[in-house]
């Protein structure tokens, strides 16, 4: 029988194992944006292998474990645009 701790070991373990897969293929950073209605801080970087891929890495405001992807680069074709925009402007881009 699976315990409480033993499942949350294992998911621990699985994090660590993206994010350790994730730092091997992370490239170049592309742009940074705040998702406030998540509550995350989301740093996009080009996929060293893929170069229609993007590694992207959503760390909680607050604290607490970063989120890793892989995820198609041209589903961030309109955010890093914005991105570039506000950062022209001196901001930072919030998706609200």
């Amino acid at each position: 029988m699976c315990t409480r701790e033993d499942h949350d070991k294992q998911a621990e373990a699985c994090r660590k194992e993206r994010q350790e897969q994730a730092e091997a293929v992370k490239g170049v950073l592309l742009g940074h944006f705040i998702n406030k209605w998540r509550g995350r801080n989301v740093y996009i970087f080009q996929h060293k292998e893929k170069p229609d891929q993007v590694i992207t890495v959503g760390e909680p405001i607050g604290g607490g474990q970063p989120i890793v992807c892989e995820e198609a680069l041209s589903g961030y074709t309109a955010t890093l645009s914005r991105i570039k925009d506000a950062e022209a402007n001196g901001g930072t881009y919030i998706y609200e």
